[in-house]
């Protein structure tokens, strides 16, 4: 979940206005960055109605600019995208990804996982100067996807 500082809402936390049921109990008045946030619920044609946030437990943040579709899981739900058929849609998504260079990732809290069309990667806590970096291998004459964690100096992320 993302942090807005024009509300004073740290990240990773529920929005204090959101009112079960009824939505955003400030949308006349919210804040510009929340005018431009489109949930990728809303937002992207491929989205199944079982998506909808309050009933899944998660957020699909589409973005473009990184060329990563992020899904943020409600941490009272940190297993919401194991289940059928989400996971099964998030393996689907990174299949199609993959071919525009595109990548998938979930995270719960600062967990972050990466989605590959072949295996999900649990890469741990995130600090905020870890990055999610995607690199292709040749394993057995093709090309694959991975994902690993780097800290801000390019190295390997220290354990958490």
């Amino acid at each position: 979940m993302l942090g807005i500082k024009e509300i004073d809402k740290p990240e990773r936390t529920p929005c204090p206005n959101c009112k079960t049921g009824a939505g955003c109990g400030i949308y006349a008045e919210r804040p510009v960055v929340c005018r431009e946030f489109y949930c990728g619920y809303i937002a992207l044609p491929f989205v199944d109605p079982r998506w909808f946030p309050d009933e899944c437990g998660m957020v699909i943040f589409p973005a473009a600019e990184d060329k990563r579709l992020a899904i943020h899981v409600d941490p009272m739900r940190p297993d919401a995208w194991k289940a059928a058929p989400f996971h099964a849609d998030l393996r689907q998504w990174a299949a199609a990804a993959e071919k525009m260079d595109f990548q998938v990732f979930v995270a719960i809290g600062r967990r972050v996982i990466a989605i590959l069309p072949h295996e999900d990667v649990d890469l741990g806590p995130f600090d905020d100067d870890d990055r999610l970096v995607y690199e292709r291998h040749v394993v057995d004459g093709r090309s694959e996807l991975r994902a690993r964690k780097v800290s801000s100096g390019g190295g390997p992320a220290s354990p958490s």
